[in-house]
């Protein structure tokens, strides 16, 4: 594939980050979903891990999203220009700013995290686990240096490492830890901070790792003047701002809730007592008949999370293609070569299409069974269900919306980016507030308002897209072909689900779905022959796509 400066395409970079990121997920998968069984900590203890990761998720995001992408461009920007020479003044500089950062932010969101719980949690339990992850901010500070620097020059894959390395270490350890905390001690609060702790120890061993890379790597480094170093801090500091507020929209949505949900839902018990135990008699039941009102909430607020865990898979994925493509379409911007920028951004909406259509359809037709499939247990299942129904139009929302964010960001748009991602948080704060207080909607209101707020920034960013490109994104293969395909496999998951109630049954509907849909795919020719060779294995789907075509085959043209 050739690069931008001969009008590159984004695949490359796009599928290496696109496969650490599914494999990142899986682990991510086989790590919260044994976590949040009965086995280990169940909805109760679920919820205080929730808390704890949510309040910590958007931290995360600015010190592997923000801080990156901002290094990645001014890098690009640097290569574009033909200044390769201070590549590495830069690096150095940026490190030096991050791993202070890290250690003064480190301390502010313990306190920060003291206060609120103090102020705002029913129970006080949320403080251990809140607390345990404070050392991760520092950790992933100084990783994101180094993330920054090998997306900048376009090494993805060690990027991809460290992201898998630290999901490992959050499986082995993390679970680990968790499995034998709740087994000594039978105190959920306490397993969920073993499991934080898990969390921590993974960021750590993802910063080492490139560390050393990096020293291995670059044995001949030669400092820079202090002169420099200013230069490029400053630079940094310009670029940063508007990209690490916008890289939050994706972790926004999770961080609200943490701080409103449960006081909204301790509010309802006091204002309409009796009113949630009435509405969740079988999850009062299954918790036990002593529990209190804050656990009820918190474990009402551990099953939102559980759906909203599956529904995080989908923007993971697609924001690491619009985090790889920023380079490629923040060279081509600064080189006026607009046909190329409109070239490569319909790429990179073909390539989301084709994974946020399937996966909302799919949490629609699926959502009972699914939950079902994933966490067993009846209550907790069948209110998950009801949530995951709701949040599958958020799939498809947040999909396009954050790396159609970054897409933005390549090309100078960060203060709209910005404005569009307060816009729709200031939409998403009002219906929790407004909904959550409802006592027949209670914590559903978290659920519609997702809904709404990734839809008012997915409107706003195609709109700011269409006057920036003057042309629409090519309707056929990058919306109505993947559309399509997407529903018919929503058909055929939902068809061979209803022979059985059995979680065999549900896998293979999952099963036949995909392969529905990827046949679906080849068939209405959703891809170029040349973009599929870009994919894994893709010579060998080219000669099996090219062996068993269909001649007669209605096709979408």
């Amino acid at each position: 594939m050739s690069s931008a400066k001969n009008g590159g395409t984004v695949g490359k970079g796009a599928i290496i980050l696109l496969l650490s990121s599914v494999i990142v997920k899986l682990i991510g998968a086989f790590f919260k979903i044994p976590l949040a069984s009965d086995k280990v900590l169940g909805d109760l203890g679920f919820g205080y891990f929730s808390v704890a990761y949510d309040i910590f998720t958007p931290i995360y995001t600015v010190a592997t999203a923000g801080f990156p992408v901002a290094i990645s461009k001014i890098l690009s920007n640097l290569a574009a220009k033909e200044s390769d020479i201070a590549v590495k003044p830069m690096f150095f500089a940026a490190r030096r700013l991050l791993f202070t950062s890290g250690i003064i932010f480190s301390a502010l969101f313990a306190l920060v995290v003291l206060i609120f719980t103090w102020a705002s949690d029913g129970d006080g339990y949320s403080l251990y686990p809140v607390l345990a992850v404070a050392p991760s901010v520092l950790f992933c500070f100084a990783a994101s240096a180094y993330r920054g620097y090998y997306e900048g020059v376009g090494s993805m894959g060690r990027v991809a490492a460290s992201n898998v390395i630290e999901a490992l270490g959050k499986l082995i350890l993390g679970l680990g830890f968790a499995y034998v905390t709740v087994k000594v001690t039978q105190s959920f609060a306490l397993a969920a901070t073993a499991a934080i702790s898990g969390v921590a120890v993974g960021s750590l061993l993802a910063a080492v790792y490139l560390h050393l890379i990096f020293k291995y790597r670059q044995k001949n480094n030669c400092r820079t003047g202090n002169v420099l170093c200013t230069h490029t801090v400053k630079a940094l500091s310009a670029v940063f701002l508007p990209i690490a507020l916008a890289s939050l929209s994706g972790c926004i949505v999770s961080l609200i809730d943490a701080l409103t949900v449960r006081s909204l839902l301790f509010s309802l018990f006091k204002s309409s007592p009796g009113v949630l135990k009435d509405s969740y008699s079988q999850l009062v039941a299954e918790m036990g008949m002593a529990v209190t009102d804050s656990e009820i909430a918190t474990a009402l607020y551990g099953i939102r999370s559980k759906a909203y865990t599956l529904v995080n898979l989908v923007p993971t994925f697609t924001v690491a293609i619009g985090i790889s493509a920023i380079p490629i379409l923040s060279q081509l911007f600064a080189k006026g070569d607009k046909s190329n920028l409109i070239k490569n951004i319909n790429s990179v909406l073909k390539l989301i299409s084709v994974i946020a259509f399937p996966a909302g359809v799919g949490m629609l037709c699926m959502s009972n069974r699914i939950m079902y499939l994933l966490y067993g247990v009846d209550a907790s299942a069948e209110i998950g269900g009801g949530i995951l129904r709701i949040y599958s139009a958020a799939v498809i929302f947040a999909g396009f919306t954050l790396p159609v964010g970054c897409a933005l960001q390549a090309v100078g748009r960060q203060r709209t980016v910005l404005v569009n991602v307060i816009i729709g948080v200031g939409f998403k704060l009002a219906g929790n507030i407004i909904l959550c207080s409802v006592p027949q909607i209670n914590v559903y209101g978290a659920v519609y308002s997702t809904v709404i707020c990734y839809g008012v920034m997915l409107a706003l960013h195609l709109l700011a897209l269409l006057r920036l490109t003057g042309s629409l994104p090519d309707k056929n293969s990058v919306l109505i072909k993947p559309f399509v395909a997407a529903c018919l496999c929503g058909i055929a998951a939902y068809s061979v689900a209803k022979l059985s109630d059995s979680s065999v049954v549900t896998a293979l509907a999952i099963i036949i779905a995909a392969v529905v849909y990827v046949v679906c795919l080849l068939l209405f020719n959703t891809f170029k022959d040349e973009e599929i060779a870009d994919f894994p294995f893709g010579n060998q789907i080219l000669r099996l796509k090219n062996k068993k075509k269909m001649k007669n085959f209605p096709k979408i043209r």
